[in-house]
């Protein structure tokens, strides 16, 4: 049950968007009694007490003091409406009395009154009251408390110096308001980077705004706001920051002002999202397409070609298993690492992308097996890197591989095969290029965690169709080197 108020008229209750404070009935005898009489609650049980909460708008600051000369030692702001009854409270004051933290004179109390005699038994006298000084705890008594009082001058000073409190009450909630709107508009998020295009790429690794509000209406159906202050496009930003920066989940929930957890819970569920969405950017195109934005430095010796295929390791943690420390170890890395085969379309767009296998698996094994030969049809040309050495399995396709020459025991190469080699480098290393993109985004460049390997799949497919929404590394109208070269 949500904590409300035990103030008689107030409704105040603890929400997630509510702002006040709510206290407990001190344990402090005097303190306890003095507070109960405020609230008019003289004769409450002890489980009552335990159970009543104060919510901080019966404060004239807003929040409780434990300092005895502080307005706010006791409750004192209530609804001039509802008043409260004085012969409890005055009692308990003069039983309670003594030396220097006397606040009102003995005689003040009228010993024969009784509670259930007529409103002339609590009229009293401008001799029954006394005001030994005008300490802020005894004013905030006076004004929480009707004292009928015959001096009309001082009747209306205290309802003057109440109004003032009450007015300077209000100033400082708004006050308040306005610091915490100031704080908003310095915390880092979409509210800031969508208005700086240059920020904006920096830190999400997409070309547009528009690009980024696309993204999000083809997930927004299928995803749920984890931190209820913060937007979609707030838990979208996050996503894309933890691939494009690699920042820890500390210094982001520091730049959006919430704890780390909930970058955790925003990354580890949306982000599966996200991939199953902008992995339909990853498609492997029909010749026609490919045909269509052939660049001119494909064209003679490659004008079939049709991908551009190579492999590239991303570093993990050491895995406790020992199974899967073997599966995982790549002897030229020497480190744990992840490996996948990656195919880009000679336009420049990546076109084809493995799912994670263990570092220990050789190029040749992972282009077997990963689907990437049931892509190919007849006529169709490969272009790879000379470690690639599956000629038979794509001739057994109709498909032609394309490498480097190799010396194979010669002292050198022929010349024809250099230029051909040469020219053959030129064309391959747009998949390079289309890699060196890739790891850009810095998660891609850190050791990932154990338990983010799972991830580790939706993370590339995601990057990878981040970088398909991007400018091409190859332009239409490249030249190739050697038509440079002198004849």
């Amino acid at each position: 049950m949500p904590d409300s108020c035990c103030v008689i008229g107030c409704s105040n209750r603890r929400t997630r968007k509510s702002r006040l404070s709510f206290y407990r009935i001190p344990k402090a005898s005097n303190r306890r009694q003095l507070w109960l009489a405020a609230i008019n609650r003289p004769d409450w049980s002890s489980k009552n007490i335990s159970n009543a909460r104060l919510c901080s708008q019966h404060f004239i600051t807003g929040r409780r003091s434990k300092d005895p000369k502080h307005p706010d030692y006791v409750p004192s702001v209530f609804d001039r409406r509802k008043r409260l009854k004085v012969s409890s409270y005055y009692k308990f004051i003069a039983q309670n009395q003594s030396g220097s933290e006397k606040i009102l004179d003995s005689d003040c109390i009228d010993e024969t009154a009784d509670s259930t005699e007529t409103t002339n038994s609590n009229n009293m006298t401008e001799q029954n009251v006394q005001i030994l000084s005008q300490e802020p705890f005894q004013f905030a008594l006076l004004t929480a408390i009707q004292v009928q009082i015959n001096d009309e001058t001082i009747k209306r000073q205290l309802e003057q110096a109440y109004t003032e409190i009450y007015h300077k009450n209000e100033l400082l909630h708004d006050l308040r308001r306005q610091i915490f709107e100031t704080k908003r508009k310095y915390i880092f998020g979409w509210n800031n980077v969508q208005h700086d295009l240059k920020l904006f790429r920096f830190v999400t690794g997409l070309p547009t705004i528009e690009a980024f509000s696309w993204l999000l209406s083809l997930i927004v159906d299928n995803v749920t706001t984890v931190k209820k202050n913060l937007s979609y496009e707030d838990h979208l930003l996050i996503v894309l920051i933890k691939l494009k920066l690699g920042l820890t989940n500390i210094d982001i929930a520091y730049r959006f002002a919430i704890t780390p957890i909930f970058i955790s819970y925003i990354y580890n569920r949306w982000l599966p999202v996200i991939a199953a969405r902008i992995g339909q950017l990853i498609i492997w195109p029909s010749k026609q397409a490919i045909t269509e934005n052939m660049p001119a430095c494909f064209s003679g010796n490659y004008s079939h070609c049709v991908a551009i295929i190579d492999c590239t390791d991303i570093a993990i943690e050491r895995p406790s298993n020992l199974t899967a420390k073997a599966q995982t170890w790549s002897a030229y890395r020497h480190s744990n690492t992840i490996k996948y085969l990656i195919g880009i379309a000679p336009a420049g767009a990546v076109s084809f992308l493995s799912t994670g296998w263990g570092g220990k698996v050789s190029d040749n094994e992972i282009t077997l097996r990963s689907g990437f030969l049931d892509k190919l049809q007849k006529g169709d040309v490969v272009l790879a890197d000379r470690g690639f050495l599956i000629q038979k399995e794509l001739a057994s396709r109709g498909a032609i591989l394309k490498i480097p020459a190799v010396a194979k025991g010669r002292k050198q190469l022929s010349v024809k095969e250099v230029d051909t080699s040469r020219e053959l480098c030129h064309v391959r290393i747009y998949v390079e290029h289309v890699i060196g993109r890739l790891k850009k985004f810095k998660i891609l460049q850190t050791t990932i965690p154990i338990t983010q390997v799972q991830l580790l799949d939706d993370v590339m497919i995601t990057i990878a169709g981040i970088v398909n929404l991007n400018r091409s590394v190859v332009t239409k109208y490249a030249r190739t080197r050697s038509s440079h070269l002198p004849e």
